[in-house]
């Protein structure tokens, strides 16, 4: 935690104007993204991850730790954390688990193969190289299972900003798409859970000891403390709950990102039960909590990318041609994982080709969500400075790939309307 002493030590001065001026500058590169036809986020993630050694670093070296001294990075650390947490919570709180009512056989094949093919093809490219992948002393085959979990990652958010924004000549395909990521997402937190406690735990009993520990938090959260939420907040007066659902839901965050962290699993997937704690509770999304959202969004959030900009080196691993191979093997592992395999799935499920492809061309979209599995992974030392830098681009590249795609295959306008909210459309058929 942070304390009064560090935050002088730090200079609360140069804290406020590193927030402030990554805030402005995250603003200003996703609006200007948003001309190009490009989800806000590219435009954000470029602008501040910029500022490290894979750009700015590499032009002017002592320019980084001038705009980021050692002395404020504690507390910047501090706030990027709250903003990875308060990220996962609504995520949590946005999941859209019956998204895929509609077309459940084709669903459940598309989400099953979008887990499992770029799964097994991150493993199946990230073990032979575990020597210039993994960070010692990680264990190489638990850093190949977690570039495989990163290859997995759909951004639901993302996602949603995506269809939103982007207006489909197929409607319902976002709606198909969005219920595949969301199911893929919770597998994704699920296993990067096993993996933050395989590194943490010395034997393989105190592993299962850690999960048994987690998945008993879990059953408790999502059954009696839930049901117990909603019959407490429904039962106060409205203006009540503009107070007491977001004082709930920001203290349940922070309580159970504590208690994940202390069981030795990555505090996200505790913010992430909190979110689905209060999942289904329109009146969470209103008021204050909605603020809470966008303060998150475009100032604490911002501080996390730039601290996982600063740590990637991607200009180190562009000057390794070993590393440069890899890198070109997980893009290709990447696309052949989502789209090739997506593809197939949703043509062998009943779809045309084209909306097949656009699935598949939906469900590659990684965003921030990959960013902030990427930065555990390296939290964790699973990964070194360089390879963060690789599958930074990675996720960069899949994500600014997928409105050209759509509108490669027809399946978008070329116009673009401003994102209020995330509610996807309910008309509009999905082609044979």
């Amino acid at each position: 935690m942070l304390t009064i002493a560090a935050l002088s030590a730090a200079s609360l001065p140069r804290v406020v104007l590193a927030v402030a001026g990554v805030a402005a500058l995250a603003w200003l590169a996703g609006t200007a993204a948003t001309r190009l036809a490009q989800p806000r986020v590219i435009g954000e993630l470029v602008a501040v991850m910029s500022l490290g050694p894979s750009a700015l670093g590499a032009v002017a070296p002592g320019v980084p730790a001038f705009l980021f001294p050692p002395a404020i990075h504690g507390v910047l650390v501090t706030i990027g954390q709250a903003g990875v947490v308060l990220f996962m919570f609504f995520v949590g709180v946005e999941f859209e688990g019956g998204l895929l009512k509609a077309r459940p056989r084709v669903g459940v094949a598309v989400a099953s193969v979008s887990v499992a093919l770029p799964l097994l093809l991150g493993v199946a490219v990230a073990l032979p190289f575990a020597g210039y992948i993994a960070a010692p002393p990680a264990r190489p085959w638990l850093c190949a299972l977690f570039v495989g979990v990163a290859l997995s990652v759909t951004a639901f958010p993302i996602l949603a900003a995506i269809v939103e924004e982007t207006p489909l000549t197929t409607p319902s395909l976002g709606q198909l798409a969005l219920g595949c990521a969301a199911g893929t997402d919770v597998v994704a937190w699920l296993m990067l859970a096993v993996l933050s406690a395989q590194v943490h735990a010395s034997a393989e009993a105190r592993v299962a000891e850690r999960l048994l520990a987690v998945a008993a938090l879990a059953i408790v959260v999502l059954v009696p403390l839930r049901r117990a939420l909603r019959r407490g907040l429904r039962s106060l007066p409205e203006r009540a709950q503009a107070v007491a659902v977001p004082a709930a839901g920001l203290a349940l965050a922070a309580s159970l990102a504590s208690a994940t962290d202390h069981l030795g699993v990555t505090v996200i997937f505790g913010a992430f039960l909190a979110g689905l704690a209060l999942n289904g509770e329109p009146r969470a999304l209103q008021g204050l909590l909605a603020r809470v959202r966008r303060v998150n969004r475009f100032a604490l959030l911002p501080v996390f990318f730039v601290l996982v900009g600063l740590a990637a080196n991607l200009h180190a691993a562009a000057g390794s041609l070993a590393l440069a191979g890899i890198g070109v093997l997980l893009l290709a592992a990447a696309v052949v994982g989502k789209v090739g395999g997506v593809s197939v799935a949703a043509r062998c499920s009943g779809l045309g080709w084209r909306d097949a492809l656009g699935l598949g061309a939906l469900l590659n979209t990684k965003g921030l969500t990959e960013i902030v599995v990427l930065g555990v992974g390296y939290h964790l030392g699973l990964i070194s400075a360089a390879v963060l830098g690789m599958l930074v681009a990675v996720a960069l590249v899949t994500t600014a790939s997928t409105v050209p795609l759509l509108l490669l295959l027809e399946l978008a306008h070329g116009t673009r309307e401003s994102a209020i909210r995330y509610e996807i459309p309910a008309t509009g058929e999905l082609g044979p």
